[in-house]
């Protein structure tokens, strides 16, 4: 057999095994998330409304804005606005502590992300809570 036809059989094998690949992999296909930061204040005063925001890592055109939820673990103390989206409003109802936690659901990544938030009344101490410091 000359080298020609080995060389000619051999392309021939490697450029079907490429189209069956390639078939395999939805031309869509994209890196899933591998993270998400909630950014925003870590505090609210009761009856007052602050913005939380996502940050997608590696980047944040790989999800939807629709497949970004968010959800209050303590809904009686702290309610989320908007449930879908890159970003949403929370409002202060009671004071009190309180977990917002956002999920990116049709991803490989389905974990949920949480930011805690302290809830306060106008007062004595609202500066504490104010400047984003208070924990105990």
């Amino acid at each position: 057999m000359s080298k020609k036809k080995v060389f000619a059989g051999l392309l021939t094998t490697t450029l079907a095994a490429s189209v069956l690949l390639t078939a395999a992999v939805p031309a869509n296909a994209a890196v899933s998330p591998q993270g998400v930061r909630i950014e925003g204040a870590g505090s609210v005063r009761v009856g007052k409304t602050i913005e939380l925001d996502t940050d997608i890592y590696p980047d944040d055109d790989l999800v939807s804005s629709w497949n970004i939820v968010w959800k209050s673990k303590n809904p009686s103390v702290v309610k989320v606005l908007n449930k879908r989206g890159d970003d949403t409003r929370i409002k202060g109802l009671k004071a009190g502590k309180a977990k917002v936690v956002v999920k990116i659901k049709g991803t490989n990544n389905e974990k949920w992300y949480s930011k805690r938030i302290n809830i306060y009344n106008e007062g004595a101490n609202s500066s504490r809570y104010e400047s984003g410091q208070y924990f105990g």
